[in-house]
């Protein structure tokens, strides 16, 4: 699940959205998620968030253990300048995912 905190009106827009293109940038790469990796469109999750489950290829949960930047991305439509989304300093995190990446494939 990705998570995204917004209230108001760019809220409301966002969640007006209709063919929304999701996107991860890792390190300074693109990779464009596909309608069949998106498993819970873009919805409210509370006053505050919206979400969008996603099930990623292994490929990409393999970059993120060597990651050091990571941003999500959610555009209105591919050519878009604007995106509704977040950055990370993902580097000091990372152990953190390997973690919780290693119990999820044990369980």
């Amino acid at each position: 699940m990705m998570l995204y905190n917004t209230t108001g009106d760019f809220r409301e827009k966002l969640l007006n959205w209709t063919n929304i293109v999701y996107r991860l940038d890792i390190d300074g790469k693109q990779y464009s998620l596909a309608n069949s990796q998106i498993v819970e469109p873009l919805h409210a999750t509370s006053d505050t968030y919206v979400g969008v489950g996603i099930h990623l290829p292994d490929s990409l949960y393999r970059a993120f253990s060597n990651a050091r930047e990571v941003r999500f991305e959610m555009l209105p439509d591919p050519s878009s300048p604007v995106y509704a989304g977040w950055d990370s300093d993902f580097a000091s995190g990372r152990d953190k995912y390997i973690d919780f990446e290693q119990t999820c494939h044990l369980n």
